[in-house]
């Protein structure tokens, strides 16, 4: 039976990023849901805050905080103040998420099989509304406008005629693929942690789901995860294998940038403006959220950098990047080795993308970090090589969904 905890409604409202209370907001369900639990439980003592990560992300959000103040101050300008509280709200998912998988009826195995069960349901949802915008392309706007509260986007990532030069994608409850990419690519991820083989029939059908987005991001993503998967049971052949392809590619690959499609152009471009603007200011940054304001300035063609951790030092400068790494670095420290596929997918997808506000990401990473702890927990109590990820006897359903 359904049980609409608050923890399901966080859960299900985590992939729907543009979907909030406001329209024209940046406020998401999932940030009010997340902030409600988060005051809930700390006023009644229960929420869980003692882990080294958490003192690095605090560390990381400090600087930004003085990174923004400062450029308040200099520009008399408030507007990053919103990517200040955004960044406030995601450290929040993941001390919700990192409590909620403390708790001692719940365990993070369960967590994550919920995870990976509502993947699939908005997985089948997806490319239910795929083939219906093939016929009733209104239709499908009307519904990815309805879950674009925020405004976030606009329909530039909508393709829904089937013509020559044209492919439909899959778009699930937004108008932007990449987006949409990543998050199945996450759900991927968990099936892996979890056991699953690529070829059981849910994570084939959520490969194909992916890939029917058309999102180079999403692709890249999962040719990493496959490449690492392989890795693990034979290291020697898939780094002789990298080796030979690397040799014939740059021997026999030309590649002509003129040729290339406006996308990858725009990616290209933002990698080298960025560059650009972090050595105007490599110690400190331009300031956060500066980038924008950099872009008019010098007649930029998008205000983006398409590299989330080349944003932060070209922002941010040396101090911020050297923060998030050390974050970043903690989390690959602090989570089992089973788990590192998880945060590997997450990593490779903000090479090509910016958006560090993906709260199913924080959320994420909040259940890997409580899975380590609560193993290591049971080792010091019971001296016995339990792991309480892969244990589900005698346990509720994760968050009841």
């Amino acid at each position: 039976m359904l049980k609409l905890t608050p923890s399901a409604l966080l859960l299900i409202s985590l992939p729907l990023i543009n979907f909030g209370p406001i329209p024209g907001g940046k406020l998401t369900f999932a940030h009010v849901i997340s902030f409600v639990m988060l005051v809930v439980w700390a006023v009644r003592g229960k929420l869980r805050t003692r882990h080294q990560s958490f003192g690095f992300g605090l560390v990381f959000l400090s600087i930004l905080t003085g990174n923004v103040l400062a450029g308040a101050i200099r520009t008399n300008n408030l507007d990053q103040f919103t990517q200040l509280l955004n960044y406030g709200f995601m450290m929040g998912v993941m001390l919700v998420a990192y409590t909620l998988a403390m708790r001692r009826d719940i365990l993070p195995l369960n967590i994550l099989e919920d995870y990976f069960r509502l993947g699939v349901i908005y997985a089948s949802i997806s490319l239910m509304l795929y083939v219906v915008g093939i016929f009733h392309g209104d239709l499908l706007y009307a519904i990815t406008d309805f879950f674009n509260i925020a405004n976030t986007f606009n329909r530039g990532g909508l393709s829904v005629e089937l013509t020559d030069a044209l492919l439909p994608r899959i778009t699930g409850l937004s108008p932007e693929p990449s987006f949409w990419s990543i998050y199945l690519c996450t759900v991927l991820s968990v099936g892996f942690l979890l056991g699953r083989k690529l070829w059981t029939p849910s994570m084939l059908f959520i490969a194909l789901v992916m890939l029917l987005t058309i999102a180079r991001t999403g692709m890249v993503v999962f040719a990493f995860m496959i490449l690492y998967q392989t890795y693990r049971r034979a290291p020697i052949a898939v780094l002789l294998g990298l080796c030979i392809l690397l040799i014939i590619f740059f021997f026999n690959v030309k590649f002509d940038y003129t040729d290339t499609d406006l996308s990858i152009i725009q990616r290209f471009d933002s990698l080298f403006d960025g560059w650009n603007a972090f050595l105007q200011s490599p110690i400190l940054g331009i300031g956060w959220g500066g980038f924008r304001e950099y872009s008019l300035a010098n007649n930029l063609d998008y205000p983006l950098i398409f590299n989330y951790y080349l944003q932060v030092a070209a922002e941010g400068g040396v101090v911020g990047l050297v923060s998030l790494l050390l974050f970043l670095i903690s989390l690959v420290v602090n989570v089992q080795r089973n788990a590192r596929i998880v945060l590997l997918a997450i990593f490779v997808a903000w090479l090509s993308a910016p958006a560090y506000n993906l709260a199913y990401v924080w959320y994420l990473f909040g259940i890997l970090l409580a899975s380590r702890q609560r193993q290591l927990q049971i080792h010091r109590t019971l001296g016995a090589s339990i792991s309480p990820l892969f244990s589900s006897s005698n346990c509720h359903r994760g968050v009841n969904f």
